[in-house]
């Protein structure tokens, strides 16, 4: 079993601050929460892990519509260019912010770590 999480901290860096749990509402927004959903064995090969599907939820928070779909838009490309799908997408409202809930989806070779659309 692999931990992505890490990677795709990385991978969304550049869009904007990436937060592993609910942003505090005093927090400085935009801000993008990331967290593993589902991490399971899709193939095991003499008694190891090879091929393990992976979902993770990428939420955008901001004041501004505007600025959660911009974000939203950077983070499924980068998240499709690699290779990962998206399974989920929705505007959701939370009081005085704006939230933009993803899904994505891939299966991941435990072995070499490339990554494949499910």
């Amino acid at each position: 079993m692999i931990d992505i999480i890490p990677t795709i901290a990385n991978m969304l860096a550049d869009i904007g601050t990436v937060e592993l749990q609910f942003p505090d509402t005093t927090a400085d927004f935009p801000v993008i929460t990331l967290s593993e959903i589902a991490n399971q064995s899709d193939t095991v090969l003499h008694g190891a892990e090879r091929l393990s599907v992976i979902t993770v939820q990428i939420d955008v928070w901001d004041k501004a519509a505007a600025v959660v779909a911009d974000m939203s838009a950077q983070i499924s490309a980068v998240m499709v260019s690699k290779g990962f799908r998206r399974i989920f997408g929705q505007m959701m409202p939370d009081g005085e912010l704006q939230r933009k809930c993803m899904r994505f989806s891939a299966k991941i070779d435990e072995l070499n770590h490339r990554v494949y659309s499910p």
